[in-house]
């Protein structure tokens, strides 16, 4: 039903009359009201209106040409749509009292007849419709109200919810008694501080330690005078213990002029001796550092400076004293690194993004050694990064001195792929022989620089994600993908990737195979050509078939048929020969020939008609196949539904295709089968046919597709129908289980003649 909209003053009267000349009467009647008249002269147009435009009162009349005008009422009260619509049922015809009892029991707020003055079936309108507009207005006005209710039932849930989950402690102080209401987790009855908590406001400043009691006193004082905020943190008395509370309240003036004081407190307690157990254990963690195996340092965010924990002996750092602030700290950084690595670490500072980082540091002899760094931000009770920690580990030195590396490094610069080491931001590391053969690059021109140079636009997300997933130890296999050569040329190939990690397990470089697979990509498109050969000649070869069946089954109507026929007639005519009166073996024979001819003439025809039904080409798909089904049950005793649309008349190719798939199928479920009952639907969805032949058979042995124990497929008559099927750009599908197989065939309409 059409919704009314609250600002509607007009009222909707609906007329059900069939003549004429009364409705017109009924809307004159009305013309003054300020009102909208609906008409209908019939039962059931009148249901409608009722249905889509919520009337505010029908006038019915009791005799309707279709249904009378009581059920019609009867129909409406008994609809929860329109049950609250008033019915004035009237009538020029039944004016009995019994007529008027049957009218009221149907449902009828009113009942008045010819006889009443126009006056009274006025008023009697007149007061229904008021009625009707103030139901409306309670209506609406108790949805208003249990709205408002809804609402504040809603916000007391969130407002209790926010109390007992969002904040330890909420609590409620009316400053002109000083009373306190408190909600929230610490007050609920089963905590251990909900006893302890003071009633008043003077108690709770008494429980405030001495060292901090003044500061919030005044800190209140304030609050109360300006109203600005107050957000304090202290030390609380409660139970026997003392806890750090961070407290923060506004002030409200409710009803009455009465000031309350809304405070929300949270027990900071076990963060604050979590700071203090920080403080510690950054004291252990120096000691830690001064024996670690990595260069561990620390920078102050705010001056720069920068103190080595550890490593400043080591090969990187060569025991200088002169790297002691972030600018020295960058003049030994690779000038092409210096600013990515200081973004990043910017970005860490102000995200809390991972910060490990690749890039170049140049030591003491003046060489450039890779190094792979990773650091973590330390911050305050605000969130405020002041410092940083961090590591480094010189990835040249970690690689120099070990025989079985040496080793594995001539397989790999002897390997045929390309092997590449990078950094888990992605820079190269290492690039062996494979690597210059295949993409073009000498190592001295790739270690460094970002490996993304070689993937192509197109691909780059997916590196992304390869690097993303290694960075979390992930191992990739192999996949195919494409890469970009020095020429601009692009080549498919072959990657693995996985991590390289330390001792300590963590990834400090990702290990890269590219294998050229130009080669098997010519071979897979070569295959693909062949098989599309292939299938080209199996089209080829269907064409033929079809052209081979409809002129074997011409020949066989036009010639062996014909002859047939002759040999029943000549049989026929010998066998009323009078020579043969009184030879009763002769006669026998004769006529024994003559049913053996009509038999074969028989047979004859239903295999002329198989290889091709002449109704294909005369009268279409739809006459062929249920001529085909006829025949079929006849053969075989097999029940066979039949289920079609109207198709109209298809393209040929298309209707001989069809037609092979049904016959195939009932050949299928009546052979292998044995079904005893067959089902064929032919549906139109849109622009497509959708074809099914679902039997109860046995179904096909191994489910499908159906394979011998060789793996070889078995049988022309699945794949030839798979076969017409796709050369239509259609698609089939075969579903089978024992007790039920069901072949799927979907064609484009696009086919139609």
């Amino acid at each position: 039903m059409a919704e009314r909209p609250e600002s509607s003053d007009h009222p909707i009267i609906l007329i059900v009359e069939d003549s004429d000349s009364q409705r017109y009467l009924w809307g004159r009647r009305f013309a003054g009201e300020h009102c909208r008249i609906l008409e209908a002269s019939t039962g059931s147009e009148a249901l409608q209106l009722a249905t889509d435009s919520d009337p505010d009162i029908v006038i019915l009349d009791v005799q309707l040409p279709d249904r009378s005008g009581m059920e019609i009422c009867r129909t409406l009260k008994g609809t929860p749509a329109t049950s609250a619509i008033p019915v004035m049922l009237v009538s020029q015809v039944f004016q009995s009292a019994e007529d008027r009892v049957a009218g009221v029991a149907c449902g009828a707020d009113a009942y008045l007849t010819g006889e009443e003055p126009v006056e009274v079936m006025l008023a009697t309108a007149r007061a229904l419709v008021r009625l009707r507009l103030m139901n409306r207005e309670l209506q609406r006005s108790e949805f208003r109200l249990r709205a408002l209710e809804t609402a504040h039932r809603t916000a007391e849930h969130k407002f209790m919810v926010a109390a007992e989950l969002g904040t330890d402690l909420i609590w409620e102080c009316n400053l002109d008694s000083g009373e306190i209401q408190y909600f929230g987790r610490l007050a609920q009855p089963s905590n251990r501080f909900a006893r302890d908590l003071p009633q008043s406001l003077e108690g709770w400043l008494s429980r405030i330690h001495g060292n901090d009691r003044a500061r919030v006193a005044e800190e209140f004082e304030h609050h109360l005078a300006d109203g600005g905020d107050f957000d304090e943190m202290y030390a609380f008395s409660i139970a026997g213990e003392e806890r750090y509370w961070r407290h923060r309240a506004i002030l409200l003036r409710g009803c009455g002029g009465v000031r309350k004081w809304i405070a929300a407190v949270r027990d900071v307690t076990e963060r604050r001796l979590t700071l203090q157990r920080l403080q510690i254990s950054e004291e252990r963690f120096r000691l830690v550092a001064e024996s670690a195996t990595d260069i561990v340092w620390e920078r102050d965010l705010k001056t720069g400076r920068i103190t080595w924990l550890s490593g400043r002996d080591s090969l990187l750092l060569g025991g200088v004293s002169e790297v002691n602030l972030i600018d020295d700290y960058y003049t030994r950084v690779h000038p092409a690194d210096a600013a990515r690595i200081e973004a990043a670490l910017n970005q860490h500072v102000k995200t809390g993004e991972p910060y490990r980082t690749t890039y170049r540091f140049r030591v003491p002899d003046g060489t450039y050694h890779m190094v792979f760094s990773r650091a973590h931000a330390i911050r305050n009770d605000k969130g405020e990064a002041h410092r940083l920690i961090g590591a480094l580990i010189d990835l040249t030195e970690a690689s120099m001195g070990e025989g079985a590396l040496s080793q594995m490094a001539a397989i790999v610069e002897q390997s045929g792929d390309a092997i590449v080491v990078k950094s888990p931001d992605g820079l190269v590391v290492s690039w062996n022989a494979g690597a210059e053969r295949l993409f073009g690059y000498r190592s001295d021109e790739m270690i460094g620089r970002h490996i993304g140079i070689l993937v192509p636009e197109g691909r780059r997300e997916e590196e992304e994600k390869l690097l993303t997933a290694v960075r979390a130890g992930g191992f990739i296999s192999p996949y195919d993908s494409e890469r970009v050569c020095r020429s601009g040329d692009v080549v498919p190939v072959s990657i693995v990737a996985s991590p390289i990690k330390d001792r300590a397990g963590r990834v400090i470089g990702i290990s890269t195979i590219a294998r050229d697979v130009t080669e098997q990509k010519n071979n897979r498109l070569a295959m693909e050509r062949m098989n599309e050969d292939l299938r080209r000649l199996s089209g080829e070869l269907l064409r033929a078939e079809d052209e081979a069946r409809r002129q074997i089954a011409r020949d066989l109507h036009d010639g062996v048929a014909q002859t047939f026929a002759a040999v029943c007639m000549n049989l026929s005519a010998l066998e009323q020969s009078p020579s043969l009166q009184g030879d009763d073996d002769a006669a026998h024979r004769i006529a024994d020939s003559i049913e053996l001819a009509k038999e074969g003439s028989r047979e004859l025809r239903t295999l002329s008609y198989l290889l091709h039904p002449p109704l294909l080409d005369e009268l279409g798909l739809s006459s062929a196949l249920k001529n085909f089904v006829e025949g079929f049950t006849r053969r075989t005793g097999i029940a066979v539904a039949l289920d079609l649309d109207e198709l109209g008349r298809l393209s040929p190719e298309a209707e001989i295709a069809v037609f092979r798939i049904v016959q195939e199928s009932l050949s299928n479920a009546q052979r292998h089968g044995v079904a005893t009952r067959i089902g064929i639907r032919a549906k139109r969805r849109g622009e497509r046919l959708e074809l099914e032949i679902e039997d109860n058979g046995r179904g096909i042995k191994g489910g499908w597709p159906w394979r011998e124990k060789s793996g070889v497929l078995f049988g022309v008559g699945i794949p030839g129908m798979k076969e017409r099927a796709r050369r239509l750009g259609g698609d089939l599908d075969i579903e089978s289980v024992p007790g039920r197989t069901v072949v799927r065939v979907t064609l484009p309409m696009g086919l139609q003649k």
